[in-house]
């Protein structure tokens, strides 16, 4: 049940790859300078709050080892917006991690070409615009069924094996046994729009043999959705998620940080997300 997930990205005054979404909140900018080496200075825009700590301990030894200065940003506000600022105020990172979407969206009137470097040839994940190569890829993330085997045990009284559940018909008669044995909503749905999109609907498309032809069918109104078997997979999963969510009476109310709680704490037994998750659900329990 698990999909590894590319994010790659890079402008340059450059760019380079990464995050998921971002939050409208007022932005929260922080920054940790690398080194005070006499050499090349840059900066770097991470947009994913869970690395920032381990992207300035990385900058700082790189910049020992490499005698140059380095400082790494961060923002709350959408990386978009948060960018656009940047650029219109002409004082532009010289890299930053995004979305694949916003190198299409930024990246033709600000992004470098890194079409002679020799990474080029060694990736299948590079972002091309026009012929040029704006973004380079920086991870790959995995993602799934996220569970909680201690909440499961505790429950069951039995070893949890996930590889016993390999189809949605015995996903439900756990659920429906973790319901018998008093674990009243044993799932929970992220509620941000764009992560439902991001990270679980874009699986429609992106486990295709042909992604662009299928989503070029998708663009010409040719795909059969409703009879599509990948379509229906998902939306059958979703709606088994959705009966068993423990926010079913108020879905708009599942803030990350609640959802989060849950799964550490073993409220909850499943919820669909991915390795991100981790850095948040350890400031509720770290075990």
């Amino acid at each position: 049940m698990k999909k590894p997930i590319t994010l790659v990205l890079a402008f340059a005054m450059a760019f380079s790859l990464t995050a998921c979404g971002g939050s409208n909140d007022s932005p929260s900018e922080g920054a940790a300078s690398g080194g005070d080496g006499d050499g090349v200075t840059f900066t770097i825009f991470n947009s994913k709050s869970e690395i920032q700590e381990y992207l300035e301990d990385a900058a700082a030894k790189y910049c020992e080892e490499n005698d140059v200065n380095i400082e790494v940003y961060y923002s709350n506000d959408t990386v978009a917006a948060h960018l656009s600022v940047k650029y219109a105020s002409n004082d532009p990172y010289t890299l930053a991690m995004t979305d694949a979407k916003d190198i299409y969206s930024l990246g033709v009137e600000h992004g470098y070409d890194m079409s002679g470097q020799d990474w080029v040839d060694k990736t299948d994940y590079a972002i091309t615009v026009d012929n040029k190569v704006l973004g380079f890829p920086v991870c790959i993330e995995a993602r799934g069924m996220l569970y909680n085997a201690d909440a499961i045990e505790r429950v069951t009284g039995e070893t949890f094996d996930p590889a016993s559940i390999t189809t949605l018909d015995e996903f439900t008669a756990f659920l429906d046994k973790l319901v018998a044995n008093g674990m009243e909503a044993p799932t929970a749905i992220l509620k941000p729009d764009w992560s439902l999109g991001a990270h679980y609907l874009q699986q429609v498309y992106e486990e295709r043999s042909d992604v662009d032809g299928f989503v070029n069918s998708l663009y010409a109104g040719s795909a059969d959705l409703i009879n599509d078997a990948k379509f229906n997979a998902l939306m059958d999963t979703f709606d088994v998620l959705m009966k068993y969510n423990t926010f079913a009476s108020g879905p708009i109310s599942a803030e990350d940080e609640l959802v989060h709680q849950k799964m550490a704490e073993g409220e909850i037994a499943f919820q669909f997300g991915g390795c991100w998750e981790w850095n948040d659900i350890i400031d509720f329990d770290y075990t």
